[in-house]
């Protein structure tokens, strides 16, 4: 027997937007419950946040602010952007009185990622996003809110067309259990499926692909942002190197130069240079016709068609600034670089990573997906995941969920659905055979196929050799997929080889999304259509499962409704 636990509202993933709708639903006198496939607040990519990426002073709602959210937003309705810009005043105050320190200059002010962008930092060690999740952290274990670690949501559960739970494996344990639910939240983050990425192990797309496989629209698929400032070596650890002009001003102030003899007003703590150790920022700005940021996906195009994958650009750090020893406690990667690096003697080597995925369930302003009951909030949600878009959907998702509850009833299980998915789960606990795979060997095939085939410049040819190679390795490799053991207990693979499924799936969904859009949008480029066609790309691709064609999703072309960008222009933006 299927042991069934029960909740009002089952939160699945513990980043920062999974604990801050569990924070908000059980203080609204809601049960909730949160299941995470790892360690609580440990999972995902909040912790690697560098800054709050909004404003804090609801009259910073500045152009700035519009136009570098809007790089990143403009497919979806003005509402969600409208309603994010606003929260963010909002929960930055309420962050600060629940304990976390806004980093102030020495003139009291909150020190700025950048002076034309007033988003706050709360640095440790470089990352405001640990700062943020040791505050989320503490607030759900103080609220005594229930949660389960080491725990895979493998199926979301329908009866009558609505969201009733989850089925989960427990793979430290070794256990197969459903979770009643009368709503359920979606928070497990965006998928990393490339060789180089900087998500955590945890982020295969598993909540795209179950809220996929129940019906769910999914959109924005197509668009994956990169870095091209991360450490090329070693592999295994590729780290952000930061790159902001003038940082050392904007965090200390002005008069921290001039505290140390020799260093000039606007020095920068690092400089992006070429093999010959020329700056090579300017020169980048100037052909992407842009003021943004080295990450702007403008800017990553042009990088991209220069360098290509393995780099040619590198990073120089300021021996003065070196010197100075304040770096340690508050710069990205500063200590994990010089275990690796001799930053006073040489240049850091920078490769390409894939950041941060724009696609993923459909949702609106309320984070209600397509099916009802069902909530997707952070990097799951087709937008574009930062810290603060996290919060917001947490937040509003734990509202919206709560007044459903309060009017709902208990929902029935349908026995069929977890009967059918326990033997589905089950099915993976098999060994290896003698010419088979282990789940991680063909994670490894996927990881390569995209980083070789989907790459920051895609072609049409590619992307449709990528798609015969992923039903080669489903129709091939999969089927001689098994594990070391079948203990059901601590078994990893068993968890890895559910991951497979899932990252097949997405990234289908992912070369589909890409196939579909005629046009260069950064960071979606295509080499076959080099130019960005507003005339006729203004418009979302949604991809909608179909279970004749599980391997080819339904595919629409829709137009923006009330779209972000009428809003960016209203309010200055382009």
């Amino acid at each position: 027997m299927v042991k069934v636990l029960e909740t009002d509202v089952l939160v699945i993933g513990s980043g920062a937007a999974g604990l801050w709708s569990a924070i908000k639903v059980f203080d609204s006198g809601i049960d909730v419950m949160i299941i995470t496939k790892g360690m609580l607040s440990r999972s995902g990519c909040s912790r690697l946040s560098g800054f709050h990426w909004g404003p804090y002073n609801p009259e910073n709602i500045s152009l700035a602010d519009i136009d570098h959210l809007g790089t990143h937003i403009r497919l979806f309705n003005s509402k969600i952007l409208r309603s994010i810009l606003e929260y963010s005043p909002v929960v930055v105050r309420e962050l600060e009185r629940l304990g976390i320190y806004w980093r102030r200059r020495s003139d009291g002010k909150i020190a700025e990622h950048k002076p034309d962008i007033p988003y706050p930092l709360a640095w440790k060690a470089g990352e405001t996003g640990q700062r943020v999740m040791d505050i989320l952290y503490s607030e759900t274990l103080r609220r005594g809110i229930n949660f389960i670690e080491d725990t895979m949501a493998t199926s979301l559960l329908l009866s009558n067309g609505r969201c009733v739970g989850a089925t989960a494996l427990n793979y430290m344990r070794g256990e197969f259990f459903v979770i009643k639910a009368k709503a359920t939240i979606l928070a497990t983050g965006h998928p990393g499926v490339y060789r180089y990425s900087t998500q955590s192990r945890e982020n295969t797309g598993d909540g795209i692909a179950m809220a996929y496989r129940c019906g769910a629209e999914i959109v924005n698929m197509e668009f994956q942002h990169w870095h091209h400032s991360d450490t090329q070596y070693p592999e295994s650890a590729r780290r952000l190197v930061h790159n902001v002009p003038s940082w050392s001003e904007c965090f200390f102030g002005k008069e921290f130069l001039a505290k140390f003899k020799g260093i000039p007003e606007g020095t920068e703590v690092c400089t992006i240079v070429d093999k010959e150790g020329r700056d090579v920022m300017k020169e980048l700005k100037k052909l992407a016709a842009t003021v943004d940021t080295f990450h702007s996906p403008s800017v990553q195009q042009i990088i991209a068609l220069l360098y290509g994958k393995r780099g040619g650009l590198f990073m120089r750090y300021n021996q003065a600034i070196l010197k100075t020893g304040v770096l340690a406690d508050s710069f990205y990667n500063y200590r994990p670089l010089t275990n690796f690096y001799h930053l006073e003697k040489e240049l850091v080597p920078l490769g390409t990573t894939a950041h941060t995925h724009a696609g993923g369930v459909r949702i609106n302003e309320r984070c209600e997906t397509t099916i009802p009951g069902l909530y997707a909030v952070g990097g799951v949600a087709g937008i574009y995941p930062t810290v603060l878009t996290c919060l917001w959907g947490g937040a509003t998702a734990a509202k919206y969920a709560a007044e459903i509850v309060r009017k709902t009833p208990s929902p029935e299980l349908d026995w069929s659905q977890v009967e059918a998915e326990k033997e589905r789960v089950e099915s993976f606990l098999r060994l290896k055979p003698s010419d088979g795979f282990t789940p991680l060997q063909i994670q490894r095939k996927i990881r390569d196929l995209m980083w070789d085939k989907m790459w920051i410049i895609k072609t049409v040819s590619e992307m449709k050799e990528a798609l015969v190679e992923l039903s080669r390795i489903e129709k091939e490799l999969v089927p001689k997929m098994g594990l070391e053991t079948t203990v059901k207990s601590g078994n990893f693979g068993w968890a890895h080889a559910l991951e497979v499924i899932n990252m097949i799936t997405v990234c289908r969904l992912m070369i589909w999304a890409s196939l579909t859009r005629k046009e260069t949008r950064p960071p979606h480029i295509v080499k076959d259509y080099p130019r960005q066609d507003d005339e006729n790309w203004l418009k979302i691709v949604v991809l909608k499962y179909k279970p004749d064609r599980p391997d080819e999703p339904e595919i629409k072309i829709e137009p923006l409704s009330d779209p972000a960008y009428l809003y960016l222009s209203s309010r200055g933006g382009h």
